[in-house]
């Protein structure tokens, strides 16, 4: 072989493996919104709002504890109009932008390294487990995570330098303004476009009153959306009780917070790497390398991609934000867009030994890493309606089938708001377990009955296993996909 052939093969194949992996990316969404997996607790209680308010009432705080921005919601009942209150319907609208930023993830990743090294930053971005499960999953996640990679791939389309003053000004006003209404975490990303425009106004001038009106514009949006909403919805006794264990303590001198730190910035990059020590080890070595090419090299790109980071872990220092890896995907794209940089810039050494060895640790890290298995296996959570079906083949149902109470807005949406609820009718008089009276209700169950749960704590678990253990002579325990059931029967001392 010659060697100009040699190096178009070198050039061109990583090229089609990125077009490969973003191929596979959308396929493995479809595939796991195609499986229609049942609806989580949150998913459930987002529904429950849906059907019970009109567009109007949305823009109110929700019910049952959960948060979501306002454009989102009215977008979703939007669907449910069109095609009713199943999965399918409610999941439309994260698998649409889950598979757009899939798509704008690779167009993003041209702008800022060779065509040949984004297939490593497209990988990982791709075969994320957390942004599969989302991609299908009735929460603003995906949303997030498509607005914020839509926000930078603009920045470079539509800078200063290629637009001038008046549509600058009117362009990025209605863009921001968007993003912050249909994502809040979005004003991270805009923070750091906003720094990042502002060092290119060093070279084009003209734009510096556009820029300070399109930021002050911005700070207006923000302000009204977080005085009109968001600060009631933050300042929730639930949401602070519920994310406590995942705010920063980077300015506590008390033992065990740096391990604390540690440990929620370790869960937020394992969904970038997975969870071995290896591998969290290379992302973080490349992410350093990426940085610091950055320093060196494209310091307005520094800023673009470096303030947002920061202003997360401000805001989580000072209990605005969580750490919960779910709530911060938003960032993932960035952390991927800075490792891809130090990617690039390792193979781009002239020591081809480097360059082997990059593209051998990459596949080592993939091969762990990588959730495209979920292209032709089922993947599975809480399929609560598996349970109905084990103990309706067991002839339990009505009042001698008990939901405890973690799960009670699942149940209520498959026997009362899923169009197929007609299926569950011999459930809709289901007995919902209260919090602090299991022993009462055990103690007064009669004949043959059955207890569901699909996630509950370990400890707790045992503890209920005890009381049927107690009061029946029979427990049965089965557990279809993500669901334990107990089946009790022979009722001591009767």
């Amino acid at each position: 072989m010659s060697a100009a052939f040699l190096k178009k093969i070198k050039n061109e194949l990583p090229i089609y493996f990125s077009w490969v992996l973003l191929v596979l990316g959308i396929m493995l969404r479809l595939a796991v919104f195609w499986e229609n997996r049942n609806f989580t607790v949150d998913e459930a209680n987002i529904a429950r709002n849906i059907y019970e308010r009109g567009y109007f009432a949305l823009l109110s705080p929700l019910s049952y504890e959960q948060f979501a921005p306002k454009c989102f919601l009215i977008g979703l009942k939007a669907m449910t109009f069109f095609f009713g209150f199943s999965e399918f319907s409610l999941r439309m609208i994260p698998l649409l932008s889950s598979i757009i930023s899939v798509v704008l993830f690779y167009q993003l990743l041209k702008k800022v390294v060779p065509a040949r090294h984004i297939w490593y930053g497209l990988a990982f971005f791709s075969s994320s487990m957390i942004l599969m499960r989302y991609a299908s999953e009735t929460k603003q996640y995906a949303t997030d995570v498509a607005i914020t990679i839509a926000l930078l791939l603009l920045c470079f389309l539509k800078s200063p330098a290629k637009l001038k003053p008046l549509p600058f000004i009117l362009f990025w006003s209605v863009a921001g303004t968007a993003a912050i209404w249909c994502s809040m975490p979005s004003v991270f990303i805009l923070a750091g476009i906003w720094f990042y425009f502002f060092t290119l106004c060093r070279q084009q001038k003209g734009h510096w009153p556009g820029l300070f009106i399109v930021g002050g514009f911005w700070l207006l949006q923000f302000g009204l959306y977080y005085f009109l909403l968001l600060r009631q919805e933050i300042s929730s006794p639930y949401l602070q009780q519920w994310h406590k264990g995942y705010f920063l303590q980077l300015c506590s001198d008390q033992p065990g917070s740096f391990a604390h730190n540690l440990d929620l910035l370790q869960n937020v990059f394992a969904c970038i790497s997975g969870g071995s020590v290896f591998a969290l080890l290379v992302q973080c070595f490349l992410l350093i390398i990426g940085i610091g090419y950055l320093a060196l090299h494209k310091r307005k790109e520094l800023v673009l991609f470096v303030v947002p980071v920061l202003g997360l872990l401000l805001t989580c220092q000072f209990h605005f934000y969580t750490m919960l890896p779910r709530v911060v995907s938003f960032i993932l794209p960035v952390l991927l867009v800075l490792v891809s940089y130090g990617f690039s810039f390792l193979m781009s050494s002239k020591l081809v030994i480097v360059q082997i060895a990059m593209v051998v640790v990459a596949f080592l890290d993939l091969d762990k890493f990588n959730q495209f298995q979920f292209l032709y296996r089922r993947y599975v959570s809480e399929e609560y309606t598996d349970g109905m079906k084990l103990a309706r083949e067991n002839k339990v149902y009505g009042s001698h089938f008990y939901v405890n109470e973690l799960i009670v807005p699942v149940h209520l949406y498959y026997t009362h708001i899923h169009p197929d609820s007609a299926k569950w009718t011999d459930f809709k008089d289901a007995r919902l377990l209260q919090w602090g009276h299991y022993e009462q209700e055990v103690a007064a169950m009669q004949g043959r009955n059955a207890v569901i749960y699909c996630w509950y704590m370990d400890d707790e678990l045992k503890k209920h296993e005890a009381i049927y253990h107690e009061h029946f002579a029979k427990v049965e325990i089965m557990k279809p996909a993500g669901v334990t059931l107990y089946m009790l029967d022979g009722k001591r001392g009767q």
